[in-house]
């Protein structure tokens, strides 16, 4: 119950947030679309948690190998569906086109710096599913749910703090929507990442 109204609290006070603070020019459509997007992502994703506590807890499969297997079969998905479709998609950069397979090899093999970030994202998502298949075979998929929630918290100080630190430069003069002022509805927002802790904690307090 903490949990949902945190979540309710945080979402309402960036609703409002976005009418009263004047942070450059948006596209509603885009923002209602990325919304419902959104939210379509967390019904795939709970379904996801579900099946993988089935996995780790009913059959007994070890973390990592359910961690491997995940990455396989969407590597292969992506491959073989997900980059010949957005190739064919119509985009502002890459010669007109969405994603450019070819040209994200061309980078590769012309930036080491590029090859090292990009080894290092692997090893960080490696770590981070790893972990979060340990907490769901340790403890439950509803756990491991509330947890990644209070990510958001950390995303909304890193964003707060990234608006204050370029606003003044010249490139936060002219990338005005990077990061994200405080307002009026700040203390709302902080209320609601309090009742978000507060719930994940109780949720995981022993009886």
């Amino acid at each position: 119950g903490l949990v949902t109204v945190a979540l309710s609290l945080v979402g309402l006070a960036q609703l409002m947030a976005m009418q009263t603070v004047d942070v450059g020019p948006r596209n509603t459509s885009l923002a209602a679309l990325g919304i419902g997007l959104s939210i379509a992502s967390q019904i795939v994703a709970a379904g996801q948690f579900v099946f993988e506590e089935h996995l780790l807890q009913d059959t007994g499969l070890p973390a990592l190998f359910v961690v491997g297997m995940e990455g396989l079969w969407g590597s292969v998905l992506i491959v073989a569906l997900g980059l010949p479709i957005v190739a064919h998609l119509p985009g502002v950069e890459g010669g007109g086109l969405r994603e450019d397979s070819v040209d994200t090899l061309v980078m590769f093999s012309h930036s080491a710096a590029l090859v090292v970030v990009f080894l290092t994202y692997i090893i960080c998502m490696l770590g981070y599913n790893g972990a979060g298949m340990a907490v769901t075979k340790q403890s439950s998929a509803v756990m491991r749910a509330m947890m990644e929630s209070v990510r958001t918290l950390v995303v909304w100080v890193i964003q707060v703090i990234l608006y204050y630190s370029i606003r003044n430069t010249a490139y936060g003069k002219a990338h005005r929507d990077l990061g994200e002022p405080l307002s009026a509805w700040s203390a709302l927002q902080l209320a609601g990442f309090g009742f978000l802790v507060l719930g994940t904690i109780l949720y995981n307090k022993p009886e």
